[in-house]
Order: C-alpha cells, then sequence, then structure tokens
C-alpha cells in the first residue's frame, strides 16, 4: 500500500472564515534547495486549494514523502514528465 494523506476536515481560511475548495489533484510542485538558487531537490505532488474568498491557494495531501529526488538517477526523466507547476525554495 502506498503512501496515503489523512486530512480530516477541510483547510480553513482564516481571513475569510471560509473552507477552502479543491482546484486541482495531482498538483506537481518542486522542493528547491531552499538556497535561493532554485537548483532541484525534490518533486511532490499534492492537491491544490483555493479559498473561494480572497483567492488564496494553499496545496495539501502530500502524502509521507516525495515521488523523486535530485540525487535519483532518473530525476530529470520524471521531472521532465510531471512538468512541475511551482518551485518552492524555501526551508
Amino acid at each position: 500500500m502506498g503512501a496515503r494523506a489523512v486530512m480530516s476536515l477541510k483547510p480553513v481560511c482564516v481571513a475569510c472564515k471560509l473552507f477552502y475548495k479543491p482546484e486541482k489533484n495531482g498538483f506537481v510542485f518542486e522542493e528547491g534547495f531552499g538556497d535561493g538558487t532554485g537548483r532541484p531537490y525534490k518533486l511532490w505532488v499534492g492537491d491544490k486549494w483555493k479559498c473561494r474568498g480572497c483567492g488564496s491557494e494553499i496545496i495539501v495531501g502530500t502524502g509521507e514523502g516525495p515521488i523523486v529526488q535530485h540525487h535519483e538517477m532518473n530525476y530529470a526523466e520524471v521531472r521532465e514528465q510531471a512538468q512541475p507547476e511551482l518551485l518552492v525554495d524555501d526551508c
């Protein structure tokens, strides 16, 4: 059985006092090393949710680990196929 994220309640936007709504399942994003260079480190898949009030977006449900990490030989291939939509370069 694969990694599974468990969420007991939908995320809440504190500013709007509204529940976030699912925007896109299977949202692929890349994690950088966090040094400001944008060097790729890990690829993740999660679910993007959006507040219908203010429009803020969050990513949740990433599971227990990334789909691939930079040191794995197939990183470039998986990255090319997955086409990450966002780079998070923050630690």
